[in-house]
């Protein structure tokens, strides 16, 4: 299963010296990474605090959205620290394979200006990256009123190819397997000769 976000939480409790920290080790395609989180750095996450500062309870998160992360696979094991210095470790999770990329479309149509008397064959390439998650639908809609009707399904293949006789916007959507999408937009008219 792939995943285009991922948010890792830890519920940490301390009810003798209170949470202190955290520290993340994050796996990931181009390399591991170490986070270290203060409990109260985010006072969102602070369930229960004493008068004095001390945390009994917090929750610390990490959070994986971005579009620069490198697609592939993430792991994750952490390491909690309380006020008195003493520490437990947290196995590790994973593998989670993520992907924040689009897909990416480029259209080939043969454009003679924006007229056309004999219609005209819509062709484009939809692409994924390397370690992506590779493409799940790829869709050309007709947009009439304001509504998108759909007018063909294609398996996935290397060119789609689709002969326009009608005038109007033709919205294509290519979708990956963990759910990003993209959208591309063309407008024809077609002119019966």
């Amino acid at each position: 299963v792939w995943y285009n976000d991922l948010n890792v939480k830890v519920e940490a409790g301390d009810v003798d010296s209170g949470v202190n920290s955290i520290k993340w080790t994050i796996k990931a395609p181009n390399g591991t990474t170490v986070v270290t989180e203060n409990a109260g750095d985010i006072f969102a996450n602070v369930s229960n605090m004493t008068s004095y500062g001390k945390i009994l309870e917090y929750t610390f998160e990490q959070a994986f959205n971005d579009e620069s992360l490198a697609p592939g696979e993430y792991s994750f094991s952490a390491t909690l620290k309380d006020n008195a210095g003493n520490t437990v470790e947290l196995d590790e999770v994973g593998p989670f394979l993520v992907d924040t990329k689009a897909p990416a479309i480029k259209d080939n149509t043969k454009y003679s200006g924006d007229k056309y008397t004999d219609g005209v064959q819509l062709s484009f390439n939809v692409s994924e990256g390397e370690n992506e998650s590779g493409l799940a639908s790829v869709t050309l809609y007709k947009k009439k009123n304001g509504e998108l009707t759909q007018v063909k399904s294609w398996n996935i293949q290397d060119e789609y190819t689709y002969d326009i006789f009608e005038n109007g916007t033709y919205v294509i959507e290519a979708v990956d397997n963990a759910g990003n999408f993209t959208v591309g937009i063309s407008d024809f008219n077609v002119f019966k000769s």
